[in-house]
């Protein structure tokens, strides 16, 4: 009973953080793509001639496109994930089974997205979906076992997703806010 009191409170922290990422709102320039060979983020810009020509976006653009790209999407899915797994009853394991399971079926797609094009928040981000990959295992694992040790831990990895959620999110809004 206890545990899973934890894990709740866990994730309603690392779900106020993700919420609080997904209210940032920033300034997308114009459109980009990513240069798959080098990495660099290009965007069209017309010329009198109308000749696309690429330029290198600044780090502001190029994260703000990741954002609203899909980086702003995977977030609000991983925290309604977790306001999914705040909601159940701590008496109906197989409910919290299920939405952890549901939680780590979205942070695998979250995973193999496009990396956020800031290598600091980018490190921070993978870390983050990294302990909650293993803390989602761990509660279905849990969940099915009705293991508290197990609880336990997910609380544990949960906890340290959050620290680096909230890191990436630092990163991300140094960024936007033109630092």
């Amino acid at each position: 009973m206890r545990a899973r009191t934890s894990v709740r409170i866990a994730l309603a922290a690392a779900a106020a953080s993700l919420l609080s990422a997904c209210a940032t709102t920033t300034q997308a320039g114009p459109a980009t793509t990513a240069n798959p060979r080098s990495g660099i983020a290009t965007s069209a810009v017309a010329t009198s001639n109308a000749t696309p020509t690429p330029v290198i976006s600044s780090a502001l653009t190029q994260v703000a496109n990741w954002w609203t790209g899909g980086g702003q999407a995977q977030a609000t899915k991983l925290a309604s994930d977790m306001s999914a797994i705040i909601a159940t009853t701590s008496n109906d394991p197989t409910t919290m089974g299920n939405a952890c399971n549901t939680f780590s079926g979205d942070i695998t797609t979250a995973q193999s997205n496009a990396p956020i094009p800031d290598a600091q928040a980018q490190q921070h981000w993978s870390a983050a979906l990294d302990h909650y990959q293993q803390a989602a295992t761990d509660c279905v694992a849990a969940t099915s076992t009705m293991n508290t040790d197990l609880m336990n831990k997910a609380t544990t990895e949960l906890t340290a997703g959050s620290s680096e959620l909230s890191a990436a999110t630092a990163r991300i809004r140094q960024i936007t806010a033109g630092g």
